[in-house]
């Protein structure tokens, strides 16, 4: 597992866009996927997802 998260959000079409990069600890995911759906009103759900697998860390629906 890498050190490194990637956070994303779910557009309307379906499409999951970056939005920024933590570290993996799970303090600093949570801190991040609260600031990614908090950024716009429109954004509904986010999620991290290890940096070097690609396999899903954790998810936060609004």
């Amino acid at each position: 597992m890498s050190t490194t998260a990637i956070i994303e959000y779910q557009a309307d079409s379906g499409v999951w866009l970056r939005f920024a990069d933590c570290a993996s600890h799970p303090a600093a995911v949570k801190r991040m996927l609260d600031a990614c759906l908090s950024s716009q009103s429109w954004i509904k759900k986010a999620r991290a997802i290890d940096s070097d697998t690609k396999q899903l860390i954790d998810m936060a629906i609004k």
